[in-house]
This record gives structure tokens, sequence and C-alpha cells, in this order.
């Protein structure tokens, strides 16, 4: 850096012709007077026009090393100033202030209308980007994609703003921001750009949440629920004051109707400070995924600005759950008489039975997972192909399926399922060891005969 800045301070410019080490240029005022007195002295027996030009060259040699040695550059001068606009677009900026900060240069930029001096922007937030190269159109676009919002890298934007100047105009750089910045060093940019001849300007965004603030923490939702049972929804909010205002549920983007007593969809509700969790029951609409999205919209005041909040942002959560079709259950049995009880028990819980032979059981694995659950009922295992034993233990250590064995004079070990593959999916042992071990131990009487018949 100090090289630099005195590199600087020696170098000066005849015109468009600019040196960059001038102290070399001491050479010629030095060298010419001498060439010239020994000339008179080596070339005197030479005639007069050759001796004249045999000095001229001398000298001219001499111009051109001391000109090369002083590093001279052509220099062209532009009266153009170009200004690159760093927008921080961040989430730690409410999006209201960042609309006054896009007025703000919009007005700037109309100003310039007509003027030689250019105009463009980038936000910034976890990456830079360039909405609009330095131009003269004198007019700022709408912004199109500016990235992941959840961090601020103002360095990089100074970096490619650097990068983006044109050579044919003084260069200038604003920065908008509120100063947070997450990733990155600003002070090394502002350095480089300080080293290249770019100044900085910064407007300050300042913002002050002494007015309150409300944040939605978590928004927990069942990963799945059966058709047409109704999940609970548990919304955690977060606030600095007392704040009251609207919750909402948007169900697949429709509003759910929390209150169904009234015309409004959306139920008020109080914060207090510190952490606020409620539990609201919502029934998902339709055989798929539901996207629920949960928002806290504060009560707004006289002069139309929400009271205890300030970022809007924060106030918004989402979940996804799946909805499944009712549960189907498969019976393998040999007589209908044998699962007549079962079954009963299943229907009168809302599930689907299913009752089949051993003869018809699934033979791919894409079957047996069409079924919640499978209840061999006093099965055989020779009733079973090793390709099915394989897939039911597939289809229960793999894809979670619930696997139930009843017990009868043909299952378990009597059934030959000792050994089977499907023996690991089983939480009992089919073969108990035939060794039992029994502890010694001592037995005492105590017997009271007394008035005893």
């Amino acid at each position: 850096m100090n090289a630099l800045l005195h590199a600087s301070t020696l170098a000066f410019g005849l015109g468009p012709i600019h040196f960059d080490r001038p102290i070399w240029l001491l050479l010629i005022p030095v060298l010419v007077p001498l060439v010239i007195l020994i000339a008179r002295r080596s070339l005197s027996g030479l005639g007069g026009a050759t001796a004249i030009t045999a000095v001229s060259v001398r000298v001219l040699v001499i111009l051109l090393l001391a000109s090369a040695i002083a590093e001279p550059s052509l220099r062209r001068e532009a009266q153009d100033v170009a200004v690159t606009v760093v927008l921080d677009a961040s989430r730690s900026v409410p999006l209201p202030l960042q609309d006054r900060a896009d007025a703000y240069f919009a007005d700037a930029a109309d100003e310039q209308k007509g003027e030689r001096d250019r105009f463009g922007v980038i936000t910034v937030a976890k990456d830079a980007i360039v909405q609009t190269l330095p131009t003269q159109l004198g007019q700022i676009v709408d912004r199109q994609f500016e990235g992941d919002k959840s961090a601020t890298d103002l360095a990089a934007a100074v970096r490619l703003a650097m990068a983006v100047a044109p050579e044919d105009a003084a260069s200038r750089i604003v920065i908008a921001s509120d100063g947070n910045e997450t990733a990155g060093s600003l002070l090394e940019a502002a350095a480089a750009a300080k080293a290249a001849g770019v100044p900085i300007d910064v407007l300050p965004l300042n913002y002050d949440f002494s007015a309150g603030e409300v944040i939605l923490e978590n928004l927990i939702t069942p990963t799945s629920v059966r058709a047409g049972q109704t999940m609970s929804v548990r919304v955690v909010l977060r606030a600095t004051r007392q704040t009251t205002g609207r919750l909402s549920i948007l169900l697949n983007g429709e509003p759910f109707d929390l209150d169904p007593d009234s015309d409004a969809v959306s139920v008020i509700r109080t914060l207090e400070p510190g952490s606020n969790p409620f539990v609201l029951q919502v029934a998902p609409l339709g055989m798929r995924a539901q996207r629920i999205e949960a928002k806290f919209e504060p009560l707004q005041g006289a002069d139309g600005a929400p009271i205890g909040d300030f970022i809007a942002e924060n106030n918004s959560g989402l979940a996804v759950t799946f909805v499944q079709g009712e549960g189907r259950v498969l019976i393998i049995s040999e007589t209908p008489q044998e699962s007549a009880p079962l079954e009963d028990a299943l229907d009168r819980a809302n599930l689907d039975v299913v009752r089949i032979p051993s003869a018809r059981a699934p033979s791919s694995l894409d079957e047996w997972n069409g079924y919640d659950a499978v209840i061999l009922l006093n099965q055989q295992n020779y009733g079973f192909s090793e390709a099915q034993q394989q897939q039911l233990k597939q289809y229960v250590h793999d894809n979670g399926g619930g696997l139930v064995m009843v017990g009868g004079p043909d299952t378990f070990g009597a059934g030959g399922w000792i050994g089977s593959p499907l023996e690991d999916a089983l939480p009992v042992q089919l073969d108990p060891p035939q060794k039992r071990q029994i502890p010694r131990g001592a037995l005492a009487i105590v017997v009271h005969s007394v008035e005893a018949p």
C-alpha cells in the first residue's frame, strides 16, 4: 500500500502520456550535456553534418532509454462517472425500508436523465447479483432474481461492483445496507477499492426494534395422517412485548376456517412477551400432501402501521403433512370362522380388512406394500415360498410394515418358522433353549401348631 501511494505521488503526466516512475527522467538533463561535451572531443575529426547526426542519435537514444525506464503509459481522460449502487436485499433489512431505498435511488436516477453519468444496481444477500449494469438509461429496473436472503456478503458485492465498472468512466460505489454482514470482510474489500482508486459512499439503512417484534419460531405438524382425521397444528410465536393480532392457517394456499362461529376465518390471539404456543385443530383436504402455512398479522394502529411488530417476513411458517388413505389390514387365514372375531374388531376401528388364504398371499413386494399391516393367523411356514418369506421380511425391516403372528397349533415353532427368513422379523424366540438353569434355593417352613386340630 505504501509503495502504491509513493508511486502515485511521484507520477506525473505530459498531456496524454503518463510516467509512473518519473525520477528516471532526471537522467536526460544530466546525460545529454555530458554526451555533447564528450562528442566535441571524440567527433572533432568528422564533418559538420556527420557530427551533428551522430550527436543527435546519441541524444535520442538517451531520451528513449530514460523514458522507457520511467514506465510511460498512454492516459485517456473521461468526464463520465459510473455509480454502482449495492442494495442490501437480505432478510435483516425490512421490506418497507428496502422499498424506500429503491424509491430514493429511482429519484436519483431520474434526475440524471440526459446526463453522461451512468447508473447501475447490484443486490446482495447470500450472493451478489447484477440487476442493472452501469448505463446512461437513467432508470432502475425492477429487481429480478435476488437469491438466498438468509445471509449477507457485502464484500462480494463490492468486488462485483468493481468488476462491472466501465473502463472509460470514473467509478464510484454506493452501499445501502444495515451493515450486518455474515460472510466475507467488507473492510478488506474497501481497502482493495481504495487501492484501485474507487471511492465508496454509504447510505445506512437504520431501523429500530424498540416498538416490538413478533417472530414465528416453529410450526409443528404430524408427518402423516389418515384421510378424514383431524390433525393438531402447533404454532409457536415469540414476542418482545404484548401484541394482539390475527392467527390464520392456509391449507394448500386456501384459508382454513378456524372460527366457524363468525365470518372471519382467522382467530384473535394476544401474545405475551416471550414464547407463546398455540394448538389448532385442522382437517386435511383430499388424499395428497398438505401444504400448511401459519401466519400472524398484528393489528394496525391509527397510522396504518402494525402495532408491536416491525418485520412482517418472519411472521409466517411452512410445513408439509402427507395424507394417507384408510388403514388396510391383510389377514391370512384358512377359514372365515377362525378370523371372524378379529375381523369384527378391526371393522369397528374403521379399518379396511382383507382376508385371503395362504394360497392367495401376495407374490411381490409391491403387493405387500399395499397394506399397512399383515396378520398371519395360525399359519404354517409351508404355505409360503422362500421368495414370499423374503419379501415379507423386507416389508417389515425396510418398508416399516406391520406384522402380527397369532399363535395356534400350526404356527410359531410348531408351524416350521424356526430358521426361516421371517424369524428375524419376529420379536420372540421361536426355538427356546432346551437346558433350563434352576438356581439353588432354601425353603424354611414355619408351622403354627398351637390350638390347631
